[in-house]
């Protein structure tokens, strides 16, 4: 198991990242408390494995990662414990939850004539559409479009709560579920941030090691749930602002129990 004396599971965009230019400046000065205090910072997010493992030598963050809302959990920039993701996927060790992005694409456009509305899934997209509704740049948007398991999509217009009972039923059926997070709607297996992150304390992290979690979408509750502080993040007070704040207060409060 990974010695550390605490863990923060964190979402990425609208948390971690501010939710319109993707800065993290503000956050700077925590992160590097963390560091020296032994605060893991374990990205969990609806982001890619490409995607988070760029993030994680930006953040120059040692740790693993929790990829497309707890799908796989991958390594990361470890070098110890990797040998506890028993699986493989694209020859790297991983753990994966959810079936594969082929079956989640298939199931969309099985059911496409079905779904009121039009789904713009990023299956279909280009590269410029992907670049334009996420504000991304040319490279960041050829990893966010490097997909294992979950699929993002726009529906236009916003379904009513019937049209949206109605299709996660029939996605159901394929045993996949609906999800929504800060930009997009999301379709995937049947799981959650909350398996890899309940997963992951288990497997990685000694018992009874100290954990935080914050995110500020629907996709994050489960992994509120799961740990022992969670923090939903405001839709106005969110990011790396508010995120250094409620990291530094869980800190001094972890210091205060010693």
């Amino acid at each position: 198991m990974l010695s550390v004396r605490a863990v923060i599971f964190t979402d990425m965009d609208g948390t971690l990242l501010d939710h319109a230019d993707y800065s993290w400046a503000p956050a700077k000065k925590t992160l590097a408390r963390c560091e020296r205090e032994g605060a893991m910072v374990v990205p969990t997010s609806s982001k890619t494995r490409a995607e988070l493992m760029l993030w994680l030598k930006k953040l120059s963050l040692r740790a693993p990662i929790i990829s497309e809302n707890g799908a796989g959990a991958f390594p990361g920039t470890l070098t110890e414990g990797v040998k506890l993701f028993s699986d493989e996927l694209g020859c790297e060790p991983a753990m994966v939850f959810c079936v594969p992005i082929e079956r989640v694409r298939a199931a969309i456009e099985a059911l496409r004539d079905k779904i009121p509305g039009e789904i713009i899934n990023f299956g279909r997209m280009t590269l410029e559409e992907i670049i334009e509704h996420t504000g991304l740049s040319h490279e960041e948007a050829l990893l966010a479009a490097e997909r294992d398991f979950d699929e993002p999509f726009l529906w236009k217009p916003e379904p009513t709560s019937a049209e949206l009972s109605e299709v996660s039923m029939h996605f159901a059926e394929y045993g996949l579920v609906m999800t929504r997070g800060g930009r997009f709607w999301h379709l995937m297996g049947g799981c959650d941030k909350s398996v890899a992150v309940r997963w992951m304390k288990k497997t990685l992290f000694a018992p009874g090691t100290p954990t935080l979690a914050l995110g500020d979408a629907p996709n994050d509750m489960g992994m509120l749930a799961a740990v022992d502080k969670g923090v939903l993040m405001d839709e106005d007070d969110r990011g790396p602002k508010r995120w250094a704040r409620e990291v530094s207060l869980w800190l001094d409060g972890l210091k205060e129990k010693k």
